[in-house]
């Protein structure tokens, strides 16, 4: 449900969405041929490899900017975030339109 309200948000926004993966590891299958811009990542994907792992795994085949959108805000998450993939952007649920309008308009979108 989360995810369809950010598909929803990305849309109105104007992004096209090529994607919703229920895993990192099909988020890397579906999009090791795709041309992506941005990523937005959950951190928690439920068992198998985490957000933040899968978005360092598509970042060393193509460039793209992250946004990181998680519940889990504690320190030591997001620090392990923004080191894995620097430049990144990291935002805590419950998410607001206006929260990833600003983190999209303010996140290089040409390559981190």
């Amino acid at each position: 449900m989360v995810a369809w309200s950010i598909e929803t948000m990305l849309e109105d926004l104007g992004h096209e969405v090529i994607g919703l993966y229920p895993s990192g590891e099909k988020a890397l299958l579906a999009l090791a041929g795709a041309d992506v811009d941005l990523l937005c990542m959950d951190i928690n994907l439920g068992s198998g490899i985490d957000g933040i792992e899968t978005a360092r795994r598509i970042r060393e085949i193509q460039p793209a900017s992250v946004i990181f959108i998680s519940a889990y805000s504690d320190a030591a998450t997001k620090g392990r975030a923004l080191d894995t993939v620097p430049g990144a952007a990291f935002l805590g649920k419950p998410l607001g339109r206006s929260a990833l309008k600003e983190a999209i308009e303010n996140i290089d979108l040409r390559i981190n």
